[in-house]
């Protein structure tokens, strides 16, 4: 489905970008600075300079005749002279001849000349129409491109959900819980029955497996009951991932049957991008719970998220209640290090979708528990099962795109300061050793400082409501209503749960794969 054929347009009241025209208008512009800076600048600087050498030539040739004229005269006095004084000493003649002479061939010589102005040398010329050309260039691309001034830094909200659907999500999340705490029960019984047979004292990487083992369960164990609250290391959520916990297969056939019905559309129109590029890297349900008055113990109880930025290049956030006090996302304006919008939703279903580069953090919940499912979004120019297919990803959305680049250039810094980028399959035996060089990386590190900065300097850091919150249910139904008359062609659709969990490289190849993703290799291949 083309991002220009979005069936939700009539219901936005806000005028997105018409990326198809707005890029045409980059492509003009870019053609004109071209041709400005390498054809029309050299060609009138070099009709300057030759008017300026001809008005210096004209100069030369009037000061030559003045010359010759005085020197006549001076000749026919001195005849004269010599008419009235014949006595006068030949050699005296002689002298003021040699000296007439020699004035004339200094002047013929140039000796003379009027002070010409030092002439601009070619390779001078060619650096300031190189310098301009890239100077125009960059303003035209962060500028005009709405894939820079547009979305890099703004934050979007429309609904996605009813709110019956979105307690449906919520059933879900609890029904996974409760299953993986039956689960640690059932394991902590083995193990009891374990310890009543076998022999433990060996020390062997068995036992040490199962002590981890063991304390990912005890960490189940306390309340919430079933919910993951360590698997995000630097930034920790008390969560559940929608392939790696026990959600159903009907679960995740229910939720992808409404993402690509509405997600996709909705963010291939805002952002400018095909759907088949849009791949989930980690998508979760998350729970923000106010901590009890006599426990304050915040690995138990999570009532807020620090400032971060996320590591993909869309992310997303539906609110699923609306039983809290409290929360909401901040979002901040990192060059001058202010927040630019507290965004509260108070209806459930409601999406919030921006740049995984925009500072945010999750406010302080102060009273209940609010529920969010969230999606770290990649945005794929290649396959990266199948590097040699595209996604149909433009150059404009892709390298033309300040956000995206500093998204993969990011990536690729902390795969090799991981150490992560090894040979695999997918990419072929022979390892570009090149580019794990200590000058690449800082290369590597240079182009994500000023790529970032660019955006922050000239995106627009605000908050767009796409659509009236009376407008909701004629919305969502316009979005299905399209989805349903749309031929099912899976090739050309988002990729919500296989694609989960994997660290690509600049190229778009798979450099290794999440943690979670090899523990639970079972899991993906069921789906």
């Amino acid at each position: 489905m083309s991002f220009q054929d979005f069936g939700g347009e009539a219901w936005l009241q806000v005028a997105l970008p018409d990326f198809g025209s707005e890029i045409q208008t980059v492509t003009l512009l870019l053609i004109g600075n071209t041709i400005f800076w390498v054809f029309f600048l050299p060609v009138l600087t070099g009709i300057l300079d030759y008017e300026e050498e001809e008005a210096n030539n004209d100069k030369l040739k009037d000061g030559q005749g003045t010359t010759s004229s005085t020197n006549g005269k001076q000749q026919e006095k001195k005849a004269k002279t010599r008419t009235r004084r014949p006595s006068r000493d030949k050699a005296a003649n002689g002298a003021a001849k040699i000296s007439t002479t020699t004035d004339g061939d200094n002047h013929l010589n140039g000796k003379k000349k009027p002070k010409v102005a030092d002439e601009v040398p070619p390779t001078t010329t060619a650096a300031h129409s190189v310098t301009g050309l890239l100077i125009g260039t960059m303003a035209i691309f962060l500028l005009w491109s709405p894939y820079n001034y547009y979305t890099s830094r703004r934050v979007f909200m429309a609904p996605l959900f009813t709110r019956e659907e979105c307690q449906h999500v919520i059933q879900m999340a609890h029904n996974a819980a409760q299953k993986n705490y039956d689960r640690t029960l059932e394991a902590d019984q083995a193990r009891e029955f374990a310890d009543t047979i076998y022999d433990n004292d060996d020390d062997s990487d068995d036992d040490n497996d199962d002590y981890e083992e063991f304390q990912k369960d005890k960490i189940l164990q306390l309340e919430p009951r079933g919910w993951q609250k360590t698997r995000h290391a630097s930034y920790p959520t008390t969560d559940l991932n929608l392939v790696t916990d026990p959600f159903t297969g009907q679960d995740r056939a229910w939720l992808g049957q409404r993402f690509h019905a509405r997600l996709a559309p909705l963010l291939s129109r805002i952002f400018g991008i095909p759907p088949r590029s849009i791949r989930a890297n980690d998508m979760f349900v998350v729970r923000y719970d106010a901590p009890p008055d006599d426990n304050d113990d915040e690995t138990v109880h999570r009532a807020y998220l620090a400032n971060h930025t996320d590591d993909s290049d869309i992310s997303f956030n539906i609110l699923l209640n609306d039983e809290f006090e409290g929360g909401g996302t901040r979002f901040w304006d990192r060059l001058h290090q202010q927040p630019f919008a507290l965004v509260q939703p108070t209806e459930p279903g409601t999406v919030l979708t921006h740049s995984a580069l925009i500072n945010h953090e999750g406010a302080t919940v102060t009273k209940g528990t609010r529920m969010i499912l969230v999606g770290f979004l990649s945005v794929d120019k290649v396959d990266p099962f199948h590097p040699d297919q595209s996604t149909g990803l433009s150059f404009w959305a892709s390298w033309g795109s300040g956000s995206w680049l500093t998204t993969k250039f990011k990536q690729a810094h902390m795969i090799r300061k991981r150490g992560s980028s090894v040979p695999s399959p997918e990419r072929g035996n022979q390892q570009k050793q090149w580019t794990n060089s200590v000058y690449v990386r800082r290369l590597i590190l240079d182009l994500i400082g000023f790529f970032q900065v660019m955006g922050d300097a000239f995106g627009t850091h605000a908050v767009e409501d796409l659509v009236l919150r009376k407008d909701t249910q004629p919305f969502l139904e316009t979005l299905d209503r399209a989805a349903e008359q749309q031929p099912l062609d899976v090739e050309k659709q988002a990729v919500w749960w296989y694609g989960q969990g994997l660290h690509l490289d600049v190229d778009g190849s798979i450099a290794t794969e999440w943690k979670a993703r090899k523990e639970n290799k079972q899991a993906f291949e069921e789906l």
